[in-house]
């Protein structure tokens, strides 16, 4: 069993509508997670991952609301350095209007290919249903994603998402170091 806490240390929203455009910034919410693997099952790995949002963050940047949800990371080890993996979610989230709270699925498919030299490509599908009453969107995306183990305790992560519908941003680029440091390359829409 794994109990993590994180939070952004700085995050800003930007909104564009009616030809104007306003920033937020400051520290992000705190999110626990308490994870559970749930053993070994040869070449399948599940994870049991409950997680609450505490809302710490100014308003601005967050909604501040208390939300929460389950992922289920499960992978599958095809053999010859190629992976199969799965990561359905349900969260609890709070509704637009600021009363009661709504259903949000999402899930991600995708497989990957490791290679000797600590490099990983992959690609995913990935889809989330935000089923809030103010307004429900539905967002596709495919993705391509490469990782670099720099040492042991060091990794950069590279991926590039293009929107498959019109509630999906068109297309996002990113980068992160040790998985702290998050680089925008190209805004999305």
């Amino acid at each position: 069993m794994d109990f993590e806490a994180g939070a952004n240390l700085y995050q800003s929203v930007r909104l564009r509508g009616g030809g104007v455009t306003s920033t937020a910034s400051g520290m992000g919410d705190v999110f626990l997670h308490l994870k559970y693997d749930t053993g070994d099952a040869g070449n399948f790995a599940l994870v049991l991952d409950p997680y609450l949002k505490l809302p710490t963050t100014a308003s601005a940047v967050g909604n501040g609301r208390l939300e929460g949800g389950l992922l289920l990371p499960m992978g599958y080890d095809l053999g010859r350095g190629w992976s199969l993996a799965n990561t359905p979610e349900v969260d609890a989230l709070a509704n637009a209007t600021g009363h009661g709270a709504h259903a949000n699925i999402s899930d991600v498919v995708g497989v990957g290919r490791s290679f000797a030299d600590g490099l990983t490509l992959g690609a995913e599908l990935w889809t989330d249903q935000n089923f809030d009453p103010a307004g429900t969107s539905s967002q596709y995306s495919f993705d391509l994603d490469a990782a670099k183990l720099i040492d042991n305790g060091t990794q950069l992560d590279c991926g590039v998402n293009f929107g498959l519908n019109r509630q999906t941003p068109r297309h996002g680029n990113l980068c992160r170091l040790g998985g702290a440091v998050l680089i925008f390359l190209k805004p999305a829409r």
